[in-house]
């Protein structure tokens, strides 16, 4: 999968994803309106109404199985709005630890190409590795963080813009996690407060 960035009148910026190789049916996608946690329930993972700071803001099911789910998470303070956007949905089956690295390796790369490809400006920032996390092997993790100009809130703006990607989490598993915030604005304490708190396969609650 990849991300697509749509303009939405509440959100501003929102990133919704994408098959790797091209759009998911219309059909098959729909949002989830819910006023309680929701339940991954092929992964064991929840998406809590909070992770923290953080107010769920809305939750996207991909597939007509419910494997494939995002919700996205936000938190605004004096320096603007930080958006959190987590993803979690089926790994390509391979059934040995190359494979498994060179399908994770796959996917980053789709993510990476999709950020280049939708804005024109994006310029790589130099970064910290991923957040390591247990249950995540470190060569199935990835980060990179990009800078470009985009609508984001309620005008167009320079935003920074983290992805995050942890591949067979549980085995079966793919998280991927979009940042985006002004840039400027500190997020990596509260980041990875959302990585360790929030939605992952086999974690019961926040």
């Amino acid at each position: 999968m990849v991300w697509k960035a749509v303009l939405n009148a509440r959100h501003g910026l929102v990133l919704l994803a994408l098959a790797a190789f091209g759009a998911a049916p219309a059909a098959a996608q729909r949002e989830i309106v819910t006023d309680e946690a929701y339940v991954h329930d092929p992964a064991h993972a929840v998406f809590p109404v909070r992770v923290g700071e953080f107010q769920r803001s809305d939750i996207f099911q991909y597939d007509k199985g419910g494997r494939d789910v995002s919700a996205s998470y936000e938190r605004t303070t004096s320096n603007g709005r930080l958006l959190v956007t987590v993803y979690i949905y089926p790994a390509a089956p391979a059934a040995s630890a190359a494979a498994r690295d060179r399908a994770c390796d796959e996917e980053f790369d789709a993510v990476n190409a999709a950020i280049s490809s939708q804005h024109g400006d994006a310029a790589p920032l130099p970064h910290s590795p991923a957040l390591a996390v247990p249950g995540s092997a470190p060569d199935l993790r990835h980060r990179s963080i990009y800078r470009f100009r985009s609508p984001f809130g309620d005008r167009v703006q320079e935003i920074r813009s983290e992805a995050h990607l942890y591949c067979y989490v549980g085995g079966d598993w793919l998280v991927k996690y979009r940042v985006s915030a002004p840039v400027g604005m500190e997020t990596q304490d509260a980041v990875e407060r959302f990585i360790r708190n929030g939605p992952w396969p086999g974690r019961s609650s926040a």
